[in-house]
Formats: C-alpha cells, structure tokens, sequence
C-alpha cells in the first residue's frame, strides 16, 4: 500500500464464509426494518396509522433503522459498523423492557439479541485482523 495514499483501504482478503455472513447480517437487519409490520401480522398501513394516533410511538423505529445503517456500514466494511450493531443491541433490549416489561421478552428474542453480540464479535474480528476501514 502506498504510504500517503487518501484514505487507506482495507485490504485484507475476506474469506467466502466472511462476504456470506455480512450478506447475511443485512438481509436480515432489511427485513427487520421493513418486514416488521407483515411479521406482527399487519400492514404498514396499520402501523403508520397507530403511530399518527400515538398508540405506536415513533421511538420504536430507531432500533430498527440503528440497526440497519450499522448492517449497511459492514456492508461498506467501515469499522463504525461495529458500534452501530452494538449500539442497537441494547437500545432494542432497552425498548422491549421500557415498552413491554423485560419479562415479556421472549427466549427467541434473547437468542437472536446472542447472535447479534455475535455479529459485533464477528465485526470486531474483521476490523483488527484489517478488513474494516
């Protein structure tokens, strides 16, 4: 690499399995963002309606977006991507207690929320060994 070349890039080699699970992390933070309504059995319509009313509040958008603005920057392999999912870990866990007591959190929630610490390990992983920016 040259020495006083702009912005130095990440030139670490990723490995298959690496680009599968990146690939993976943003579907999945996608479908989080906008298939959440379809997956508690309703509409988009529905949803922007309850939050006009105030029976929704507008808070419950920003782990979802956090979270996928963090899968987009992995995506870009930018080592801020690492904070951005760690971030939306407990600002999510935060909210479900806050809004629906933290006993109501299911054990399938509790699993995927130990994936997702994965996934910052994974991140973390990535931007020591050189591949993030």
């Amino acid at each position: 690499m040259i020495a006083n070349e702009p912005l130095a890039r990440a030139t670490a080699h990723l490995h298959t399995w690496e680009r599968a699970v990146i690939w993976l992390v943003l579907a999945l933070a996608t479908l989080g963002l906008f298939g959440f309504p379809y997956a508690a059995g309703t509409t988009w319509a529905l949803v922007l309606e309850l939050t006009r009313v105030g029976a929704l509040p507008a808070t419950g958008f920003i782990p979802p977006i956090v979270l996928f603005v963090g899968a987009m920057l992995l995506t870009l392999r930018r080592r801020v991507a690492l904070w951005w999912i760690a971030v939306h870990i407990p600002l999510a866990i935060g909210y479900l207690a806050v809004r629906y007591g933290l006993g109501a959190i299911s054990p399938l929630w509790w699993l995927g929320y130990a994936c997702e610490a994965w996934i910052v390990w994974f991140c973390w992983r990535l931007a020591k060994r050189g591949a993030l920016r």
